[in-house]
């Protein structure tokens, strides 16, 4: 296990919450690579040699094996798919000696005694001893073995034969060993329990076998909402956001240690602070620069700098980080300024028909509808040299701090990178960072921009629009910010219009540490299945919303669940991991590199991972995610309160639908490539100055968060709940019935869009309708099984064969998304393996387009956006087939 054994670094001792890349540790690490890599994965084996099933490990006999389970799709698409087969080994035969052969071996050996040639006399004691037992073991088998040797021979002749004979009528229904394994099994588990029936051992059945729940669960459940405190979670939101803390730097490290030593003083064993080296950029102590040019003249020039939050404070912990784009391209752009809205493909084609000249343009765009990454790209795409953006506050919203909106001087930042190509490390794409497989070249990466981008203030980007006026087309309602002061018309701009220039140097660390944490609590039944809940650390400036509500919350579930393990001597079933990722906002650095270094063992033994990111904005519940947790979300809403109305809930959101994701995130590691059911869940409302510096503690108790921090021990309090029902429930409580409905609501909505596209004629979608009454088939059969296994259990407890059956099925359940992982992927973004969930590439943008599931079907989506129907129609039959299987494979 790898730990750091700095103490942490308390607020009045702070180093510098930012640092000069310059003095980053990129090549200082590199001799320590294959160590860290060790350690990361030992991490999730290190409790191995205490409790029997109590971790993920490499070395655990897999319930299934993700690659020769899909590694042979392509065959079964082309129907000359062969069946898994199983490796026997036939055990060694020795020859074997009949006693009498022994004998004649012993009656040869004879005892060498020295001191019967060196002196002359009778033999010595040792010497009279081994004669006598020499004499004795040929009179015991003379005598007495081998004639009852000779009497059991034709006894053992009928066994044989008998033997013979069973072995012939059992091969008629399947291979005889594995049958006659199955009975031995059977006969073995038989009389273990007859045994504790009996009182011949100690204890019951029930003991022995893990059968049911071992605590009370509403006692439990009481225990975990009283031990929630709102003030400590309080004091760690401000803590937490009091310093900058980008990924990589000083003030990022100082929190990480935070966070290591919080889950130490839980007494949490064991805690990891896990180190990945990756490609990171960050801006130049030297602001670029932001020009409006009159022929060669600068008329004005942008500040490039934001207002400080905290103004008046000196003090080098509120020192601000300077604004900039991660990952843009180095360089200086200049060409005619054009307003392109959000500068989606709508707006760019809009332009386009009214006979706006795009190429060689200075685009300037709003933030929102798009990633930063594909409006840089499609803004390369049609032309632009480079791409400017600005932010402004949710219509009917005040500036802060008269309201939550971004205050003129702020600055929303972004990653210009793509993670809905591929996520993580830049340099080892599909690998982890520790693996010796990089990009040589980085103008292979498809996920970085080929043009500079930067960002702006709504104070610096207002001079540069109000000179666009009476060029271009007039700007139409949908074009106008929500900020209009100062500007009475919006117009396009146009080639001969008012050009600009920027300029951007950013600081590029091919490798640069950035560090996780971890604490586990080790499960006792099946512990080596994974529950993981995690949240973001790393933050743009200081990241209130952003990453220290979602860590504040998790550090807390953290400690509830280790008081509620010392105080009441529990121990969850399943194992719950505490993840704190670095690198979010880096292309979601830090997640990706431990799923890919871990991702053998995640898809063998990964059961769920819940997403605690931007925990609390607002008072709405939301929730996100996989269709499996929907029934088990709503029991837990019914239990828990609203602070502000005291109604539950589930009775104030009703019958809502869990949306599936759509927004990149952490997540997509867990669902995308590891197969893993995963759902966020949080409380929104406010539109909140995202990636700025004024997303602040004074911002959350302000608009967010403002009675004592109730939202935050809300998101708590549901969180515990959830966690330790899929931790501790003997069935994991995942609704297969309810997965099928919703794949047919996703079916139903790629039908709306595919019609959208041109396609109602051209695609066939009824292979997927089919595969979807495998998976319903499948669930209501899981479901007869598991009211079937309640009523025994709760007549009688629960017998040992229904022991093994549950641990059966529950690792058919945590197995159901790791079948639909398909090896080659979505076509062009290969890394993207889940058939089901994934981004759709080039999502619709218009007025509709928020209305269609485009985190669903990706493969299908993008072939559809594309007009491919051809390709369409192969991807669907695709997908329909991988369901199948996984329909299959959950029957058996």
């Amino acid at each position: 296990m790898s730990t750091n054994n700095h103490p942490p670094v308390l607020p009045n001792e702070l180093p510098p919450p930012y640092i000069d890349p310059e003095d980053s540790v990129e090549g200082a690490h590199e001799s320590r690579v294959a160590q860290q890599a060790g350690e990361s994965a030992a991490f999730l084996s290190a409790l191995s040699g205490r409790r029997q099933h109590s971790n993920l490990s490499a070395t655990t006999t897999p319930s299934r094996d993700y690659e020769s389970e899909t590694g042979d799709l392509d065959s079964l698409l082309s129907e000359t798919g062969s069946e898994d087969s199983d490796l026997y080994h036939a055990p060694s035969h020795r020859a074997q000696m009949g006693i009498s052969d022994v004998h004649r071996e012993m009656e040869q050996f004879e005892i060498y005694d020295p001191a019967a040639e060196t002196v002359n006399r009778g033999p010595s004691f040792t010497s009279r001893a081994a004669i006598a037992t020499q004499q004795l073991a040929h009179n015991v088998n003379s005598k007495i073995i081998t004639p009852v040797s000779r009497m059991l021979d034709p006894v053992a002749q009928l066994i044989n034969k008998v033997s013979r004979r069973f072995d012939a009528l059992i091969s008629r229904f399947g291979n005889p060993l594995i049958l006659k394994r199955l009975l031995y099994l059977f006969f073995v588990f038989l009389i273990i329990y007859v045994s504790f029936e009996s009182g011949i051992l100690p204890g019951s059945a029930k003991d022995a076998f893990g059968g049911g729940e071992y605590y009370d669960r509403d006692s439990l459940m009481t225990f975990l909402r009283d031990t929630i405190d709102s003030n400590v979670i309080k004091e760690r939101v401000h803590y937490l956001s009091s310093m900058p803390h980008q990924a990589g730097t000083s003030g990022d490290l100082t929190l990480a240690r935070y966070v290591q030593e919080q889950l130490k003083g839980y007494g949490m064993d064991p805690v990891e602070l896990a180190e990945h080296n990756v490609y990171l950029s960050y801006p130049n102590q030297t602001a670029g620069s932001f020009e409006l040019l009159d022929g060669d003249k600068v008329v004005y020039s942008a500040s490039m700098t934001e207002d400080s939050m905290y103004s008046g404070d000196s003090s080098q912990i509120h020192q601000q980080p300077i604004p900039y784009h991660a990952f843009s391209k180095a360089g200086t752009a200049e060409g005619p300024l054009i307003y392109v809205n959000y500068g989606t493909r709508d707006d760019l084609e809009y332009l386009k028909n009214k006979n706006i000249e795009l190429k060689g343009a200075l685009f300037v765009a709003r933030m929102g509808r798009l990633d930063l990454g594909l409006k840089a790209r499609l803004a390369s795409d049609y032309g632009a040299v480079g791409l400017v953006t600005f932010s402004n506050s949710k219509e009917g919203d005040q500036a802060w701090p008269e309201g939550p909106g971004y205050p003129d001087g702020a600055i929303e930042r972004a990653s210009a990178s793509i993670p809905e190509i591929i996520p993580g490390d830049i340099l080892t794409p599909g690998w982890s960072s520790f693996s010796k497989h990089r990009v040589s070249d980085l103008n292979s990466v498809q996920v970085l921009p080929t043009i500079p981008v930067i960002p702006s203030s709504w104070r610096d980007i207002k001079p540069f629009l109000q000179a666009l006026k009476g060029h271009g087309i007039k700007a139409s309602k949908g074009w106008v910010a929500a900020k209009p002061t100062g500007i009475n018309e919006w117009w396009s701009g146009s080639a001969e219009g008012p050009r600009a220039r920027i300029s951007t140097s950013p600081i590029v660390k091919n490798r640069h540490a950035i560090w996780n944490v971890f604490g586990k609590i080790s499960g006792v039944e099946q512990g080596e299945l994974a529950i993981v809940i995690g949240a973001k650390r790393d933050s743009w400036c200081y990241g209130a919303v952003e990453s220290a509500s979602g860590t504040a919350v998790l550090l807390e579930l953290a400690r509830i669940f280790s008081h509620m393990a010392t105080k009441l001597d529990w121990v969850p079933l399943r194992s719950i991991y505490f993840a704190s990722w670095d690198a979010n906002n880096h292309n979601f650095a830090g997640s990706t590199e431990w799923v890919e270094l871990n991702v053998d063992e995640l898809r063998r033994n990964g059961a769920l991972y819940i997403s605690l990111d931007e925990a609390v904005s607002g008072t709405h519940f939301s929730a996100q995610g996989h269709p499996l947790v929907e029934r088990v979300l709503a029991e837990v809403l019914q239990q828990v309160k609203d602070p502000a109305t005291n109604a539950t809930i589930g009775s104030q959101n009703g019958a809502r639908a869990l949306k599936p994701f759509r927004d990149p995130g952490d997540y997509m590691s867990f669902q995308s490539y590891a197969g893993m059911t995963s759902f966020q869940i949080g409380f929104t409302g406010r539109r909140y100055p995202k990636n700025s510096c004024f997303d602040s503690y004074e911002w959350i108790e302000r608009y967010a968060d403002t009675e004592d921090f109730a939202y935050h021990r809300t998101a708590t309090d549901i969180a515990a709940r959830l966690a330790l029902r899929f931790a501790d429930d003997p069935i994991l409580p995942l609704d297969v019935l309810a997965y099928a409905r919703y794949l047919g609501w996703y079916v139903d909505d790629l039908q709306k869009y595919v019609d959208a596209q041109g396609g109602h004629d051209a695609l066939n979608l009824e292979p997927l309708r089919q595969s979807i009454h495998q998976i319903k088939a499948a669930g209501e059969r899981f479901e007869i099984w598991r009211e079937g296994w309640k009523t025994a259990v709760n007549s009688a407890g629960e017998p040992p064969i229904f022991s093994v059956h549950r641990w059966s099925w529950n690792s058919h359940l945590v197995g159901i998304d790791k079948h639909l992982l398909d090896n080659n992927g979505v076509p062009g973004r290969s890394w993207f393996k889940h058939v089901v969930f994934g981004p759709q590439l080039w999502h619709p943008s218009g007025p509709s387009g928020s209305t269609y599931a485009w985190g669903t079907f990706p493969a299908i989506r993008d072939f559809a956006e594309a007009r491919d129907w051809s390709g369409a129609q192969t991807a669907v039959e695709r997908v329909a087939t991988i369901i199948n299987i996984t329909a299959n494979k959950l029957s058996i």
